[in-house]
Parts: C-alpha cells; structure tokens; sequence
C-alpha cells in the first residue's frame, strides 16, 4: 500500500556524523578537498531499501518498504502484491532501527495497489485510460522493455499507471498516488514514518487516493452500434478531438460537451470497468488494513545493526 517514503532529518549535523561513523550504510560516497581536507557535498550511501543523500543544508532519506523488509529479514514479497499493514509495521520497525524518525519529517509519500484485471493491464493503459481530470497525460512512455506507464503530473502530486508488458503478471495493473509536496499529507496528521502505522490517518490518505482514481477518465471499449450516439462517443473518444477542444474551446463550451459526454457513458453502461478496478482497490485497502499475525514482530534494532 505504501510504497516509498521520502523525509529529511531535522538534525542534518547528527545524522551525517551517524551516517560517517557508524557501520550502518553501505557505499558511502565523500569527497574530501585535498588542501583543506573538509569535506565535499553532496555526501551519498545507500542500503537494502535505503538510499540517503546530505547536502550543505540538510539530510535526505528515501525508502522503500518493500526493499527494507526483503533485505533486512528475507521476507520475500513478490512485486504484484499489496504490502498489508501489519508488514508494513513491520518495515517501520526496520527503519526505525537504523533512522530514529522523531527527527525526521515526511516530504513524500507514494501509496499505491496492484490489482487484477479481466484483459492485459496494458491495454487497459493504452486504450481504455484517456484522460485525469480532463486533461491528457504528461508521460506515455515505456520505463524499460517489460513495462509500459502513463502519468499525470502535477506540480504536487502525480497519478502513475503501469502493467508488465508480458508474462505471468500481465493481467495486473499498478495505480500509484505520488504525493511529493508534505501539504498533501501534513492536512491528516502524517508528519513522519510512524504516523502511517495509525489506521485513521492511512484511511483519509486513501481517500484522497480514490479521489484521484476518480477523477481519472476510464471508457470501456466502444462496441459499434447504429445511430447518432456512436459517431459523437467516437468523436469524443479519439485523441485529435480531445486535444482540440482542451485547448481552442471556452470554458461554457468544454463544460457543455464533458456533461454530454458523461451523459453517453452512463447511457451504454461504458463505466463498467472503472467500477470493478473501483471495487479492486476497495477490496485490497480493506485486506491490506486488517492487521493480521505475522512472524516477525516488534523490535528490529539488533537484526538491523549486525
């Protein structure tokens, strides 16, 4: 459910010192001027899950849960499943065996779920997801040969889609809320790492979550059928004139054919696949907040320092 987790440390001298002199991180990267000696930034380390980068001015921490929990006790979880609250306390307890997060403050936070789909997720990306709020996407892009993604960025937050190409996992599809500025999040109480153990706070981010799931524009594929209705869905559904009335109409005349618009998708019934991918992520929210028995519990300190 979350997965990744950007914060920075309030004390920025401490944690350097901690980063340089305790045998926590591996490849730590420093540069030294060879007259003075001092050192050079960006200072930078990483390990299993973690990557840290200290500037002049402050220390920076990304993680990803998933990695933490695999490298520090061997949990395998596999990439297409929904990470349950109950590991992900889990993965919290790990960070905070390395990081004490009373120092540090969330900058950003990623939640998002995997779910089934009937068809190839990527062709649901390619032909199915059209639009975010009525706006096109800023990416379609493939991020590496197995993959493919379509984004929606904005300048605090960002909606990313993406599915496996092929393979065993192919009727999965990936939908991630990217929340880069801490406005996004501080409004529920979510200051740091540990906040998102409370059950309270992870219900209200998602929320928010479904709220940008529902502003996306998901059409079931257009079946042909006789009359007026099918030339204007196909008119409304082609690329060239999306693109032409977001950017030549008024405001009254975009208003006009997006009620249209919608008007014609409830009459064909052509929102039936948003509502199951709507029902999918209800169903993984509620089985990945149920806290459930897990062998690894509590403290973690001492299996993260050897």
């Amino acid at each position: 459910m979350i997965d990744f987790l950007r914060s920075y440390h309030d004390n920025k001298t401490q944690f350097e010192d901690t980063v340089l002199n305790e045998d926590l991180f591996d490849n730590v990267q420093i540069t030294l001027d060879t007259k003075t000696g001092e050192r050079e930034y960006p200072i930078t380390c990483s390990r299993g899950g973690f990557s840290i980068l200290i500037d002049k001015y402050r220390a920076y921490i990304n993680c990803v849960p998933k990695m933490i929990l695999f490298n520090f006790l061997k949990l395998k979880l596999l990439s297409n499943k929904n990470l349950s609250l109950s590991n992900f306390k889990t993965g919290i307890d790990c960070i905070n065996g390395v990081i004490d997060h009373n120092y540090t403050k969330l900058s950003g936070v990623n939640i998002g779920f995997t779910i089934p789909t009937s068809t190839a997720g990527k062709d649901i990306i390619k032909m199915n997801v059209l639009m975010h709020n009525y706006k096109h996407c800023n990416h379609d892009l493939v991020v590496n040969k197995k993959k493919y993604t379509k984004e929606f960025v904005y300048h605090n937050y960002k909606i990313m889609l993406s599915a496996d190409k092929n393979g065993r996992n192919k009727n999965l599809l990936k939908i991630v809320l990217k929340l880069n500025k801490s406005a996004g999040f501080r409004k529920f109480g979510i200051n740091n790492i540990n906040d998102l153990t409370q059950k309270k706070k992870l219900t209200d981010l998602f929320n928010l979550f479904m709220k940008r799931f529902d502003e996306l524009i998901i059409v079931d594929t257009l079946q042909y059928f006789e009359g007026k209705d099918y030339k204007e869905l196909e008119s409304y559904l082609s690329y060239t004139y999306r693109s032409t009335l977001s950017s030549t109409k008024s405001s009254q005349t975009k208003s006009r054919h997006k009620k249209k618009f919608e008007a014609l998708i409830n009459k064909y019934n052509l929102g039936s696949l948003k509502a199951k991918l709507k029902q999918e992520l209800n169903k993984s929210f509620r089985e990945n907040i149920t806290l459930l028995k897990h062998k690894y519990h509590g403290k973690h300190q001492n299996i993260i320092k050897k």
